[in-house]
């Protein structure tokens, strides 16, 4: 698509929710196919891409925030959790061996 315009997205999407809530009206503000839609037309002013444009129009970097909230202290979980996450590595260990062994075999075989 030619020159999208993001900012024309927006407008035409606040031109159609008006003309939806318009009983007279065809409820959509323009008709024109997907790929013609968005594209640049020369109707975007100023005032509409400071309103719907996604570009703050700065190019310095933010600010750093201030940390406000308390962080709370870690715990230790609780031994079911790690004997449960525990489980799953011995399975993958011993499919790791099996295959290994398999391998030798394979070879020595041949």
């Amino acid at each position: 698509m030619a020159n999208f315009r993001t900012t024309l997205w927006f407008k035409k999407g606040e031109l159609d929710a008006a003309a939806a809530h318009d009983p007279e009206g065809t409820g959509a503000a323009d008709l024109l196919p997907i790929e013609d839609r968005y594209a640049d037309d020369g109707s975007v002013s100023g005032e509409d891409r400071a309103a719907f444009s996604l570009g703050s129009g700065h190019t310095q970097a933010l600010a750093l925030m201030k940390q406000t909230a308390q962080i709370a202290p870690v715990s230790a979980p609780p031994p079911e959790v790690v004997s449960e996450l525990k489980g799953g590595r011995m399975r993958v260990i011993a499919a790791l061996g099996a295959a290994i062994v398999m391998l030798v075999l394979a070879v020595y075989a041949f």
